[in-house]
């Protein structure tokens, strides 16, 4: 399971927005191929981490209807921002050109160096 949500978290190429919970909106990240492969994630009651409240592996039609947020590029395909690879073999912490983020909440409490 902590390989799956890690592929995810550093891989996603779509961000739908999901239920509010409490009176903190959720959000789907989805790794698109045969089938979506989906995190459900939360914003931390004090803003500082993002908590994965579920994942699953979905068909594709699943989410078609939730609104979205924010997509990838294809890669290659964005000459303004010049996005030459899109989540490509990052680092634990390293920051995509999109703001994708392999931080999980398995980081809260550290501080970057």
């Amino acid at each position: 399971m902590e390989e799956f949500v890690e592929t995810v978290a550093k891989n996603y190429m779509t961000i739908r927005k999901g239920l509010t919970i409490g009176n903190k909106q959720t959000y789907l990240l989805e790794l698109s191929g045969n089938y979506n492969e989906t995190l459900f994630v939360q914003l931390s009651k004090d803003g500082s981490y993002w908590n994965v409240n579920s994942a699953g592996i979905f068909r594709r039609k699943y989410s078609r209807r939730k609104l979205e947020v924010s997509s990838l590029p294809e890669v290659g395909s964005d000459s303004i921002t010049e996005v030459t690879e899109v989540n490509c073999n990052h680092s634990k912490g390293d920051v995509a050109a999109n703001e994708n983020s392999s931080k999980t909440s398995g980081d809260k409490g550290k501080t970057k160096e």
